[in-house]
């Protein structure tokens, strides 16, 4: 008790004699797998970068306190490196700042910390993503060891996580709807779906600017929101560009001898223009799909246009090979995403087809699989 009470007086001490800190962060971490000598940063965020503006040693039982002499505003991160921090929010009332964390390698995802609302409010929800995640990784574990004929059993694991989503989703949006005047809603950004959930998140753009204008986080959703607008411009010209009915845009690429091939070439034919490449698993399941067509239908007017999204000639060439790609039509400019032919055709991912009947007019798009042969059927 003696040593006790002569530590607890040097504290004291040492605060009322020196510099009153205007922020102390303090607390225990998890020391199971790591060294005392290791250190516990506090980062901000600089041109979307975590830089370091200071640091604590852990003692042996893992504790820590760190006492920033400056007044500080804003969201910050907190841990052990850039990779493995959590958001903490430093204002006028977090002037002592509580933390555990209980798992040293995902600071993230479990510690508790009292001192700052907005922080308390930030670990909270980490706590219930922390929660879907293990159950996810549970019920997968589940669903692996279950017999493809046990419908009843995956069943059951699609009810229970589809409940538990229904459930997070509600959390998730009385988190929303209570913290949407603080910091603490940076938490959910991530666990908004901006395909199925653009108003929401523009909701949370909204929120976080009138909050925090000058925020990092507040910029970066707002650069997201105008760039996904003008993605949506970018796919809706892509669009235009093959529609059902128009003539294909023009390809005219070398083959693997140098020589040109257009698709103009091919005029009288029904063409199937398949966008692949050698390094493209999908495409290369694909083709032996595409050459049982092709073989089945070559006689009756049916060709393919090939364009490779490799880089290197070799590559692609035997690639050709191996998977019997046996018609003549093989081009490719090899740039891999710098292609011309994106912009003419404006897709964003392979394997990617295109087929056009004997007047060079697009009559589908897509097409894979058993629905490849179908269409060609109607078509010839």
């Amino acid at each position: 008790m003696k040593k006790i009470l002569i530590g607890f007086i040097m504290l004291v001490g040492m605060w009322s004699c020196g510099e009153q800190a205007a922020h102390s962060i303090q607390g225990t971490i998890d020391m199971v797998g790591i060294q005392p000598t290791q250190q516990m940063y506090l980062y901000k965020i600089e041109n979307q970068v975590l830089v370091p503006i200071d640091s604590v040693t852990l003692s042996e039982k893992g504790e820590f306190n760190l006492g920033i002499k400056a007044p500080q505003d804003g969201v910050f991160h907190f841990g052990t490196t850039v990779r493995n921090t959590f958001p903490l929010v430093l204002n006028e009332e977090a002037k002592e700042v509580t933390i555990q964390i209980n798992n040293n390698q995902q600071v993230s995802m479990d510690y508790s910390i009292e001192g700052s609302k907005a922080s308390e409010e930030i670990a909270l929800f980490a706590k219930e993503v922390f929660k879907m995640m293990s159950l996810n990784q549970r019920l997968s574990a589940q669903a692996q060891q279950l017999a493809p004929t046990d419908f009843q059993g995956q069943q059951s694991i699609q009810n229970e996580f589809a409940a538990a989503s229904e459930k997070f989703i509600q959390f998730r949006n009385d988190y929303i709807q209570r913290n949407k005047n603080s910091e603490a809603l940076i938490a959910v950004i991530d666990q908004v779906n901006p395909e199925t959930e653009l108003e929401l998140l523009k909701e949370i753009s909204e929120n976080l600017s009138n909050t925090m204008p000058n925020s990092p986080y507040a910029k970066n959703i707002q650069n997201y929101l105008v760039n996904m607008e003008l993605e949506k411009e970018k796919a809706a010209k892509r669009e235009q560009l093959i529609e059902i009915g128009k003539t294909a845009p023009e390809l005219d690429f070398p083959n693997p001898e140098g020589k040109n091939i257009k698709l103009s070439s091919l005029r009288g034919k029904v063409v199937l223009i398949d966008f692949w490449a050698s390094w493209c698993k999908p495409c290369r399941a694909e083709n032996p799909n595409v050459v049982a067509t092709y073989n089945k239908y070559k006689d009756k007017g049916f060709d393919v246009y090939s364009f490779s999204l490799d880089k290197e000639k070799d590559s692609w060439v035997k690639a050709i090979e191996q998977d019997g790609l046996v018609w003549k039509n093989h081009t490719s400019d090899l740039k891999f995403w710098q292609t011309a032919a994106i912009d003419l055709y404006g897709f964003n991912g392979i394997p990617f087809t295109v087929l056009i009947d004997r007047e060079g007019k697009i009559v589908a798009k897509g097409l894979r699989g058993a629905a490849l042969e179908q269409k060609l059927v109607e078509v010839l």
